[in-house]
């Protein structure tokens, strides 16, 4: 017999628990990871090469997640427009194991920490391509996303 949670003890057990299931930076990580990436974009002229060494590493990226990080594949997620420091911190879970994909894993050990940063300042630079043709469906995660999420 399935037991099912009611909405309240759901959202309880949701906000209890839920930094466990984010895959998001550790509290104590998430200062240095900024820092890395902000040394490479304080200075414009610095991102701008930051930016261009990201794009030159990321040809293997771009067999799935498209050369601009707009996905070539349905089951691969976008990298365009996501927060930096959040990209970092996916490609060093991929490199320690703390996220488990082949492909990923065999590919974010082979990177530099500057590499990875690189490429985080990339696709953090990128504009995401929405594909979404309902034009409500998409009106509503654009509002969730403004109310959730920071650049």
């Amino acid at each position: 017999m399935r037991t099912r949670l009611s909405p309240c003890l759901a959202l309880i057990v949701l906000l209890f628990f839920g930094t466990n299931v984010y895959a998001g930076p550790e509290e104590s990580n998430i200062k240095s990871l900024m820092a890395l990436v902000n040394h490479k974009t304080d200075n414009p002229a610095v991102k701008k090469q930051t930016i261009q060494a990201g794009q030159d590493r990321a040809l293997l990226c771009s067999y799935c997640h498209g050369p601009d990080g707009n996905s070539i594949q349905s089951d691969v997620p976008n990298l365009a427009g996501q927060n930096a420091v959040y990209l970092l911190d996916q490609i060093n879970k991929f490199a320690d194991k703390r996220r488990v994909n082949y492909v990923m894993n065999s590919l974010a050990k082979e990177l530099s920490e500057d590499d990875k940063v690189n490429l985080a300042v990339y696709f953090a630079s990128q504009t995401v391509k929405p594909v979404s043709a309902d034009k409500q469906l998409a009106a509503q995660g654009e509002l969730v996303s403004k109310s959730v999420c920071t650049n």
